[in-house]
Order: C-alpha cells, then sequence, then structure tokens
C-alpha cells in the first residue's frame, strides 16, 4: 500500500492551530519571511529554525520526495511535500531535530516532529531509534547540502 504523507500540512495544521492564527496560513500571518541582508547571524533563533527546516527539506529530497519546499513563518518554519511510505515520513520528521543537533550539540524542541514520527512508524516494524538513526546518518552525509539550503532559507525565507 502506497502511503503519501504531505508532512508539512500536518505540522502546518498544527502550528496554525498552535497558534491562535485567525487569518491561516498563506495570509498575512502566514507568508515566509525574507530577510534583506545577506549576513547570517549563526546564533540567531532564525538560523536554528533554518538548519531545523533545512534537515527535514535535505533528507526529503533524498529520500525521492516529490514538490518538497519549505519556508520560514513569523513563529517557526514549514516543509511540505509527499513521500513514498510512512518509514520515509517518520525520517524526515527527525531530519530536523538531527539537523539542531549538529549545530547545537542537543536536540532542542522537536516534540511535535518526535509525535509525528512515532505514529508514521506504527505497525511498520520499523523502531523509533532506527528511524532515527537513519535521519542523523543523511543529515550527516548531506550536511554540506543542509548548511546551503538552511543559508537560503535564512535569506529568502524559502527554499
Amino acid at each position: 500500500m502506497n502511503h503519501t504523507l504531505l508532512l508539512g500540512l500536518i505540522i502546518l495544521v498544527v502550528f496554525w492551530l498552535g497558534s491562535g492564527s485567525k487569518s491561516g496560513p498563506g495570509r498575512a500571518s502566514g507568508r515566509p519571511v525574507g530577510r534583506a541582508s545577506g549576513a547570517v547571524d549563526t546564533r540567531s533563533e532564525r538560523w536554528g529554525t533554518s538548519v531545523h527546516e533545512a534537515g527535514h527539506y535535505r533528507v526529503a529530497k533524498q529520500l525521492g520526495g516529490r514538490g518538497v519546499h519549505g519556508w520560514l513563518l513569523p513563529d517557526g518554519g514549514e516543509v511540505y511535500g509527499r513521500l513514498n511510505d510512512g518509514v520515509d515520513s517518520a525520517i524526515v520528521a527527525l531530519a530536523g531535530r538531527a539537523a539542531g543537533r549538529r549545530i547545537s550539540g542537543r536536540y532542542g524542541h522537536s516534540g511535535h516532529d518526535e509525535r509525528v514520527a512515532r505514529q508514521m512508524l506504527r505497525g511498520t516494524g520499523v523502531s523509533y531509534s532506527q528511524a532515527r538513526r537513519e535521519a542523523e546518518r543523511l543529515v550527516s552525509t548531506n550536511w554540506g547540502a543542509v548548511k546551503s539550503d538552511a543559508r537560503r532559507l535564512y535569506r529568502n525565507g524559502r527554499i
């Protein structure tokens, strides 16, 4: 059975509901947030969010995701794409935290991603720790591309 997951849509809905926004995605509060300056402040929250979202983005691309794109929002970020199955979706969900860990040494606040991954893995025979290790391996293997994607996201507000 081919499971198509619109991971970004799930995250967006949870993000939107959690933010209390009345305008919804794509409206005033949901527009991507660009940055005029080309300088990257690697100590900023924006950089941390950019790296996290770039981790999702790059691993989704590596796993053959279709229509993958991402953007920064005023309160965080979003990656959207179609994946082949729940295992790939779980790995992509965990890739953001793996990327964040590479820059900060800790996983940070990615409880939602963890819950999505656990849900996607139910009934697959793949454990959470196996998916986490694969996400970390893919982020590590593609670290140069993740950083490049993060810089582009940081500067332009979208990838």
